[in-house]
């Protein structure tokens, strides 16, 4: 299951101060065409 559009996520929040945000493994919360894709989610 992906996550939720509009999901409020810590990434989310980081990115609205102006840092830049990543994340290396395995991304178990939506694929790249769902509503949960990390781009998504605040993940540069």
């Amino acid at each position: 299951m992906p996550l939720l559009e509009g999901t409020f996520t810590v990434a989310k929040m980081l990115q609205s101060q102006g840092d830049a945000t990543g994340y290396f493994g395995k991304w178990g919360m939506g694929m790249f065409d769902t509503t949960g894709s990390p781009f998504k989610m605040g993940f540069d």
